[in-house]
């Protein structure tokens, strides 16, 4: 069975109510295929729905509100698939720019969104899109993996399993007395925050475990939550402004087409170019901050 027709098929499952079976067909065909990218996160699904038919045995949910989360549901099952979709064409196209170097030497982009429903809409689609662009056009061996719609939980569970080079998060963040990056709620319909306790707890942990060489907030007011992070990680990425659509796009495609053209991988030549696109989409070079080890640094 081709990925093309697993969609097909799980689609007309979950239109049929057969939502575990549907998530049983993808477990299968990952196995099949040697693939493991959404065994986690099916696993997780596997159990929300059984606490969600136990939940809806013992009348613990009106018919609204089961019929509500088990829509969420369902749509996180079929975004898992278009993450896989993806995941699937870039891994074909960096197999068929192989330039020799060893699976321990492919660096690894976990990029996690979020943009709850009452919170600004955010193109983070087209953001992706020229991320992978720039990779893919170069002799550099990335491995780019998103996950959409993270929740607080899938935050933490998608980093440790990925254990990326560069973790990459864009959406929304907030500033002041309550500062912090917004994902959305376990059910998926309204926003979280993840403080900046809690922030500092996640990145303390990750550090225990294993080694993220970069982190880039590329979302609004996150200088508090980069300067936190800092602390654990060698590279942290931040503004200290409301940065729009345009202006984060731009700085993605900026930062990793330097990375990407750099065989040094300098992070901070990479930080400079991204700022430099920014600035030309209408921003200001204060408005984007850089950490290294734990210190605000200047790129002149």
């Amino acid at each position: 069975m081709t990925l093309q027709e697993l969609k097909a098929t799980v689609q007309n499952l979950i239109s049929k109510s057969r939502t575990k079976e549907a998530i049983d067909q993808i477990i299968n065909w990952e196995k099949a295929h040697g693939s493991d990218e959404l065994n986690h996160v099916m696993i997780l699904l596997k159990g929300e729905l059984s606490g969600l038919e136990r939940e809806k045995r013992l009348g613990l949910l009106s018919n609204s509100d089961s019929s509500r989360k088990l829509n969420s549901l369902n749509f996180r099952v079929l975004s898992s698939l278009d993450d896989l979709e993806e995941v699937v064409q870039i891994s074909d196209t960096n197999d068929s720019n192989y330039t020799g170097k060893t699976s321990s030497e492919i660096l690894k982009i976990l990029m996690l969104t979020a943009n709850p429903a009452n919170t600004t809409k955010l193109n983070l689609d087209k953001e992706y899109a020229e991320i992978t662009q720039k990779l893919q056009e170069t002799e550099n061996s990335f491995k780019i993996i998103l996950k959409k719609a993270v929740s607080g939980s899938e935050f933490k569970e998608f980093t440790q399993q990925e254990e990326p080079f560069i973790l990459h998060f864009s959406g929304h963040g907030e500033g002041g007395k309550y500062a912090g990056i917004v994902v959305q709620n376990d059910d998926k319909n309204e926003e979280d925050l993840i403080s900046i306790n809690g922030l500092k707890s996640l990145f303390k942990l990750f550090k225990k475990r294993f080694k993220i060489k970069v982190v880039l907030l590329n979302a609004c007011y996150t200088q508090a939550q980069a300067e936190v992070i800092s602390a654990y990680v060698d590279y942290v990425i931040g503004t200290n402004v409301a940065i729009g659509d345009k202006v984060a796009g731009a700085f993605s495609r900026g930062f990793y087409f330097q990375l990407a053209n750099d065989t040094g991988m300098n992070i901070e030549d990479a930080f400079d170019s991204g700022r430099a696109e920014a600035v030309m989409k209408g921003a200001n070079e204060e408005n984007f901050l850089i950490y290294r080890n734990g210190a605000l640094i200047k790129i002149d």
